[in-house]
């Protein structure tokens, strides 16, 4: 028997498994950043952000899904939440979510 999947289940998925992905690597840093001295505290908010960056694809594969979707007519209340996910999922990553866990 085959499932019929939709495309914003998948994009929803990716977004979630993005965003366990980019709070668990902030939550890293943020345990590292309190471990480190003063001079190497001075560059993590480069670090965070080279590292992170890795995450956008994510994002990005989620918002595709979430467009193929809208042109497949899937119901537009979910693929809406589908591309708020994403959108936020794209974001995330350049924000420094471990400064706030300080």
């Amino acid at each position: 028997m085959l499932l019929k999947v939709k495309f914003y289940h998948i994009s929803i998925l990716v977004s979630f498994v993005g965003l366990v992905l980019i709070i668990n690597q902030n939550y890293q840093l943020g345990i590292q950043y309190v471990l480190t001295d003063g001079k190497t505290q001075a560059f993590y908010s480069l670090k965070s952000t080279l590292l992170n960056s890795k995450f956008v694809g994510f994002g990005i594969v989620a918002t595709l899904l979430t467009f193929v979707s809208l042109f497949k007519k899937e119901p537009k209340k979910i693929v809406l939440i589908s591309f708020v996910l994403s959108v936020v999922t794209t974001i995330i990553p350049f924000t420094n979510l471990w400064k706030f866990w300080l």
